[in-house]
């Protein structure tokens, strides 16, 4: 799906079309009835052509999008997996300590916290894949 410029131009095109009737102002019975259209196109849609949604989920991770109920839990679990690789990598906990110290004074989000300590800590292509596998812990 990721490759298919025209499937992206379609899906980009559809949401576009999608979003701009939510926009509309109709009857309650007609909004009703175009929800429960919009959730059947996207329960069977997503059935029917399950690259629709693995694309979806990878621009969504890719772009950080998608934030949803249970995000701060998410960053919770990445942390804790990063937390876990360091261990792993037998990274001194006093490096780690001194990097959350930094990310506190600079003011961080909390929920930022597992990425700055991994960035901090490692060298740019570990940190890098260490990220990429603690997101896809939490993910999906």
């Amino acid at each position: 799906m990721g490759g298919n410029p025209m499937k992206r131009t379609l899906l980009l095109v559809a949401g576009v079309v999608f979003s701009t009737i939510n926009m509309l102002p109709m009857p309650w019975r007609l909004r009703v009835l175009w929800m429960r259209f919009l959730y059947f196109l996207t329960s069977r849609g997503t059935q029917w052509f399950p690259g629709i949604l693995s694309w979806i989920q990878h621009q969504n991770i890719a772009y950080r999008m998608g934030k949803q109920a249970g995000e701060d839990y998410e960053s919770f679990v990445q942390l804790e997996v990063i937390l876990k690789q360091l261990e792993a990598l037998e990274i001194p906990p006093q490096h780690v300590k001194q990097a959350l110290a930094q990310a506190e004074a600079g003011g961080i989000p909390y929920e930022s916290y597992g990425a700055y300590i991994a960035q901090a800590v490692l060298e740019p292509p570990l940190a890098s894949r260490v990220l990429e596998e603690s997101l896809q812990a939490t993910r999906y």
